[in-house]
Order: C-alpha cells, then sequence, then structure tokens
C-alpha cells in the first residue's frame, strides 16, 4: 500500500500492479500514461480516495468507497464497497472475464458495457445494487446476461438504461428492478426480471430502424405482467420512415395492467402514423396512412383499460376538452401528458372531445 498526491505516469509497456494492500489516493494524486495501471489478476486492493484518470484497470478484486471522476475499466474480477460515478466519470466493462458486483455502484455518468460478453454477477446478499441517477448512463451494448450472484440484487433506473447494441437478448435473473426514468431498446431485446415496477415518471421507449425484429428495432419483454403507469415512446433512428402496412411488435408480456399516460413518437406527419393494437399478450404497432384535411380529425385507440386520444403533430400546442353533454355542454380542459396525445380512463363518464387554441 501506499499514500500519494502526486502524479504517476505509466508508460505503454509499463505497469503499476496494486497487489495487495491499502492505497490512500490523496488531493492531486493523479495517473497518466497509456500503461498498466490498476489492480491485476489475483490481486486484492482497497483504495480510498477519488479515482482521478483515463486509464485505471480491474482484473482482480477491488474495494472501494469513494468517487470516479475518470474511467475505470472492468476487464474481470470483484467490485466491493460503494462506487459513486461522478458526472465526468465511466466505468467501461470489457474483455470476456466475467464481472461480479458485491457492492453499491451509484451512476450520475456512465456505466457501459461496450464488449467481451461473459456475465455481469450481482450478489443481493452482500448489498450488490445499481443505483443510475437522474442524468446518468447505464449503456449495453451486447447481449448480455445479468445475473443472481446471490439474494435479490436491486437496479433502481432513474436516468437512462439502454441496450444501444447485439441483436439478440438482454436477460436478467431475479432482479428487483425500479424504473422512474427512460428504459430503451433501441435493437434486440430488453428481457425484464419478474419484479419490475414503475412509476409516472418511466418512459419505455423502441427505436424503429427497419422493419427487421431484433437487428433494425427494439422491443422489451416482461417475464411477468406489468402494470403500466408512465409513457412509451417510439423514435427513429438512420433516417428510417415506415410505409404503409408495416408492423412492429414492441412489446410482450403474459399480461398486463395499469395505463400509459401517453404514447409519444407515433405520428410522422403528413398523414402517416402508427395505430397502437394491443393484444392480451403485447403491443403491435401499424403503420397507417390517415387523410388529411382542413378539418382537425382526432383519433381514438382503444388500450386494454383506456383510451388513447390523439391528433396532428402538426397541431402540438393545442389544448385538449372534454364534456359530457353536447346539449349543454360545459368544456373542461384535460390535462395533456403526451406532444400531440393523452390516455383517458375508461372509468369517466362518457365524453365528447374537442381541441382548440389554447
Amino acid at each position: 500500500g501506499f499514500a500519494s498526491s502526486g502524479t504517476f505516469d505509466v508508460a505503454g509497456g509499463a505497469a503499476v500492479q496494486l497487489t495487495g494492500g491499502t492505497f490512500n489516493f490523496n488531493p492531486g494524486h493523479t495517473f497518466t500514461g497509456t500503461g498498466f495501471y490498476g489492480v491485476p489478476s489475483g490481486g486484492n486492493a482497497t483504495i480510498n480516495g477519488p479515482i482521478i484518470n483515463t486509464n485505471f484497470q480491474l482484473t482482480g478484486s477491488l474495494t472501494i468507497s469513494n468517487e470516479l471522476s475518470g474511467t475505470l475499466w472492468w476487464n474481470s474480477g470483484q467490485l466491493y464497497g460503494a462506487l459513486t460515478v461522478a458526472t465526468n466519470g465511466v466505468v467501461n466493462l470489457v474483455g470476456a472475464g466475467s464481472k461480479y458486483l458485491f457492492g453499491a455502484i451509484t451512476n450520475y455518468g456512465q456505466v457501459v458495457w461496450t464488449s467481451g460478453g461473459g456475465a455481469w454477477y450481482l450478489y443481493g446478499g452482500s448489498g450488490a445494487r445499481l443505483e443510475n441517477q437522474p442524468g446518468g448512463l447505464l449503456d449495453v451494448q451486447l447481449d448480455g446476461n445479468f445475473l443472481v450472484g446471490s439474494g435479490s440484487p436491486v437496479i433502481n433506473n432513474a436516468g437512462t438504461f439502454r441496450k444501444s447494441g447485439g441483436s439478440g437478448t438482454l436477460t436478467m435473473g431475479s432482479f428487483v428492478f425500479g424504473n422512474q426514468g427512460a428504459l430503451q431498446a433501441q435493437i434486440g431485446t430488453i428481457q425484464l426480471p419478474n419484479l419490475y415496477s414503475e412509476t409516472p415518471s418511466a418512459n419505455l421507449a423502441v427505436s424503429l430502424g427497419g422493419t427487421t425484429p431484433g437487428t433494425q428495432y427494439g422491443h422489451i419483454h416482461f417475464s411477468s405482467a406489468p402494470t403500466f403507469s408512465g409513457k412509451f415512446t417510439v423514435t427513429t433512428k438512420n433516417g428510417f420512415t415506415p410505409s404503409p402496412g408495416n408492423t412492429f411488435y414492441v412489446l410482450s408480456y403474459p399480461s398486463a395492467s395499469g395505463n400509459f399516460i401517453a404514447m409519444d413518437g407515433l405520428d410522422f406527419g403528413n398523414g402517416l402514423r402508427l395505430e397502437p393494437h394491443f393484444a392480451k399478450t403485447g403491443l403491435t404497432l401499424t403503420t397507417v396512412n390517415v387523410p388529411t384535411s382542413a378539418e382537425l380529425t382526432l383519433s381514438i385507440y382503444r388500450l386494454p383499460s383506456s383510451v388513447l386520444v390523439s391528433w396532428p403533430i402538426e397541431f402540438t400546442g393545442c389544448q385538449l376538452y372534454s364534456t359530457t353533454n353536447l346539449a349543454t355542454p360545459v368544456w373542461t380542459p384535460i390535462p395533456i401528458a403526451g406532444i400531440n396525445n393523452t390516455v383517458v380512463p375508461i372509468t369517466f363518464p362518457q365524453q365528447y372531445f374537442r381541441l382548440s387554441n389554447p
């Protein structure tokens, strides 16, 4: 072990290996260079103080209880303690070796699973949890596996959790997965665990880049019945615009309850839109042409336990009103949760709708 408030400069091909002991990184401690600086395979080190660097590497066992303001390359091995990833911090999971988390990662920056495959084991019995904070990104760029080492590990997402690479499936074991942020399937399938829940701030999102499932658009699968309470959003990529008749199977589940509060991204403008079709076990989007005219037309779609009221994207910014009696109407404004749509529970009385400028 050592205490350092100075600079280590590790040249390419050279190495400083923290094979064991406690290392105190005091203010002023930095390290540079392209060589190996970190915990090698078989090493077992404890670090006190912030990691401020661009090339710290982990292939052994590391215990840390401080902040990461640089880049940690996690090639394999075990991580203990409580690591806070600052807004300018990055944890890169690389290499074919498995990773084992026995502590907590609180992420305000980026945790990116970039390459290698293997599995990421979380030991819930030892307090393993991933806390993805607002502004934080947890990005999986491959078809990986989040596996349970022990207990019930926890993933709480209040930032962005996305799958941006790999045309197969990202699978999860028996995790507790709480979603208050954006969950994005840009490609392939995200398979969520049994203990999934969401809040009204959650946003389930899929990206369309073509008509081929997996390789060109994303899919989200729920292992058990979800209760929807947030938004659902569609985005496109690579300049893709669907054609009438194209279909996209984007959500699957054994059953579902609850309501989305809005469904954004279904309208492409100029009369081209996606119609949602909910079955008992999933959601399919079908591309249709809607005739355009000088008169505004409201569209109403049946959801599992609600209705989606939407209008052309060109009329974004207008206010939706409703009344229960056309003979003596009292038009009441309805809160709009989406960009050009909102969801109305079917438990309300029979309603008539109109849209007008605010």
